[in-house]
């Protein structure tokens, strides 16, 4: 080795040697990445890159500015740097499970906004004992799901013009990575840059999000700075003069500013409807609810299948995959994109009804996010009967033929039968969450919880354990007030 500098001991000739397995993996100053072994991660660097720009001793460098930012930042598990002989650059970390990467990992609201500010405090303590001479690059990819930094190329350690790391042929790039770099206002702006950046692009993966989420992550930017009426006013002026060079930070902040005023301006011209989610066990009457209703009050509630709003969005796709492929990609690798998606076709095939009811919904995170989206404009109609009730109907509805439809009946079904498909099938609806849902309560956030203490509940419960005659009227009073709330509101807004 041509020059090093080793953090862990384990470190040593005989697993530097060992082979290398090549993963699809770059940043802006390596050329290679992959695995040594199960225990350590390597990263070639760019040396001719690295050559153009910098012509100290970079290893040297890299070490000054590991010491120097260790003290104020959390950062992965960095084992060291070598020079080959042969002038290659190589960089050693511990393996990080791509689970543990901010960028394409499901997190939480919560967790996320507390690594946010975290990160603004580290920023903070660099700023304050460091004055502007160690930065660090805060774009949200470069940490880890616990908030640790994870990428230290090129050093963010002033030495002169020089140790930027910019393009000599790029005017702007200097100020642009001084900039972003090594100012307290930079630093921080291009973080939550590009945190919008990656959230809307689907880089960055956050469940639960506040409805206001935007206005949350700028109070927390804002309330980090001293001077906090500067940043305001560069934040919210219409000023453009101090911007400077391309791809400004602030700009991007702004822009998405101006774009969640626009939607929530379009939300609110939007005329009132709200989605509501039936759902309870099984043959508890929710087919039946649904048919009363919208047969009841024809034009002001309408009825869409969640299946069939699926299949529609699916529909409206570019039919790559399979129907299933693209169903268990988009709930489980795109959640958030998904059931967005799924609010607006749901519109789209609502047809301007006052009141939507869709059947049948199981999942406590699905209408967690319907919620933190839609607000007031969601309800859950959760219809329960007692299980012998169930078992009843069901083996009476099943020996007699439909009035809707022309299945004849089966007089060969047994009520035995009919007693062990219910159970089954509640116990499948249990799994899934379905028997969660009436626990749910909105707490002091605004966002829905499980809460058995609750005094008042989300979900409107009907408990169908009367006569049909008995279950219509409960029906018509819960429907009734709900169009009720939504002609007031009207009327309010001056429609």
């Amino acid at each position: 080795m041509r020059n090093f500098f080793i953090i862990n001991e384990d470190l040593n000739n005989e697993n530097l040697s060992g082979k290398r397995k090549k993963l699809d993996i770059k940043s802006a100053f390596s050329i290679e990445c992959g695995l040594l072994g199960e225990e350590f991660f390597y990263k070639v660097l760019n040396s001719k890159k690295i050559a153009e720009r910098y012509d100290g001793d970079y290893i040297e460098l890299w070490k000054k500015y590991y010491r120097a930012i260790k003290q104020y930042v959390d950062l992965t598990d960095f084992c060291g740097i070598i020079e080959t002989d042969s002038g290659e650059i190589i960089e050693i970390s511990k393996c990080i499970s791509k689970e543990k990467m901010i960028e394409g990992t499901p997190i939480e609201w919560k967790k996320f906004y507390e690594i946010y500010l975290k990160i603004l405090r580290e920023i903070n303590s660099l700023v304050k004992h460091y004055n502007g001479k160690v930065g660090m690059d805060t774009s949200i990819w470069n940490f880890t799901i616990n908030g640790e930094l994870f990428d230290l190329d090129p050093p963010r350690l002033f030495k002169g013009k020089e140790s930027v790391f910019s393009n000599k042929e790029d005017k702007g790039h200097y100020e642009r990575t001084f900039y972003r770099n090594f100012t307290e206002e930079g630093m921080k702006t291009n973080l939550l840059a590009t945190i919008l950046l990656g959230l809307n692009k689907g880089n960055i993966i956050v469940n639960n999000k506040d409805t206001n989420y935007i206005e949350r992550l700028l109070e927390g930017l804002i309330n980090s700075f001293d001077e906090q009426e500067i940043i305001k006013k560069k934040l919210f002026c219409n000023d453009n003069q101090f911007y400077g060079f391309e791809n400004h930070p602030i700009k991007i902040i702004r822009d998405f500013i101006q774009k969640n005023k626009e939607e929530n301006k379009s939300m609110k011209e939007e005329r009132k409807q709200k989605f509501i989610f039936v759902t309870g066990p099984s043959e508890s009457g929710k087919s039946g609810a649904v048919i009363h209703m919208t047969r009841k009050f024809p034009g002001e509630v309408k009825h869409l299948k969640i299946r069939n709003i699926f299949r529609e969005m699916y529909e409206r796709t570019n039919k790559e995959m399979s129907y299933e492929d693209w169903y268990q990609e988009q709930t489980t690798e795109k959640f958030e994109e998904f059931w967005d998606n799924y609010i607006k076709t749901a519109k789209d095939l609502g047809e301007g009804a006052d009141i939507v009811v869709m059947d049948t919904l199981y999942g406590v995170n699905e209408i967690k996010f319907l919620h933190s989206r839609l607000g007031k404009n969601v309800g859950l109609l959760y219809i329960d009967a007692p299980l012998q009730d169930r078992i009843t109907r069901e083996y009476t509805r099943l020996r007699t033929d439909s009035p809707y439809s022309d299945r004849k009946a089966d007089l060969t079904v047994t009520w035995e039968q009919i007693e062990e498909q219910t159970k089954r099938k509640d116990e499948k609806k249990k799994k899934a969450g379905a028997f969660d849902l009436k626990r749910l309560a909105i707490n002091e956030n605004g966002k829905l919880e499980i809460n058995d203490n609750a005094l008042v509940h989300f979900a409107d419960v009907i408990n169908n354990d009367g006569t049909l005659e008995e279950f219509e009227n409960k029906l018509d009073k819960f429907i009734s007030k709900e169009l009720q709330i939504i002609r007031r509101e009207r009327e309010y807004e001056g429609r």
